[in-house]
């Protein structure tokens, strides 16, 4: 597992600085502040990944994390997001659906939980379909979790695909299809 933590403020203050008038002793107070910010949450991620056995990787990025999270998704067989407050960090809020389409990985989004409160992770799963490639990749990249978690709930949209050549259809239901798997399994179509 790799963690990320992303930094945007240092980025906008790097550009700002290089331009007319700009201050390099801010940037250099901010650098400090945030090399600090990094190392703590560098050896709270150890920590937490040592105890759970997990191998792991720490890395930094600066700009917008939405950015940085297409970029590094990439290279890795699932992002896991959280939920950012956009009315705390406007610009460099997290926008899960944009990641996650950018990155072309799967993405597992944490769910909120209250300031002191662990919710678990994976019991209830929601799965956005459209018979769609991308559904489809993401769908059997959650696997592991579908297959454990206590509820799965889809999401079913319109299909974007067609295919004129075909007049008789075979059984391809995505909540049958999920059964097979998992037990507890819902299916709302959404148009």
């Amino acid at each position: 597992m790799t963690g990320l933590v992303t930094e945007v403020e240092l980025a906008l203050q790097k550009a700002l600085a290089s331009g007319p008038g700009g201050s390099d002793a801010i940037v250099t107070a901010r650098a400090q502040h945030f090399a600090q910010v990094e190392a703590d949450l560098k050896a709270r991620f150890e920590a937490r990944m040592g105890e759970a056995g997990v191998r792991c990787a720490f890395d930094v990025g600066e700009g917008r994390a939405n950015e940085l999270l297409a970029l590094a998704g990439r290279f890795h067989d699932l992002i896991v997001l959280e939920q950012t407050d956009r009315s705390r960090d406007e610009y460099n809020f997290i926008d899960a659906e944009e990641a996650a389409a950018r990155c072309g990985r799967p993405a597992l989004v944490a769910p909120r939980a209250a300031p002191g409160q662990e919710r678990p992770i994976g019991d209830h799963i929601l799965v956005a379909w459209n018979d769609s490639p991308e559904s489809a990749r993401a769908l059997h990249g959650a696997a592991p979790f579908i297959q454990q978690a206590r509820s799965v709930h889809v999401v079913k949209g319109r299909a974007r695909e067609r295919f004129p050549s075909v007049t008789r259809m075979p059984n391809m239901d995505i909540g049958s299809y999920l059964r097979r798997h998992t037990a507890n399994v819902t299916v709302e179509s959404y148009d």
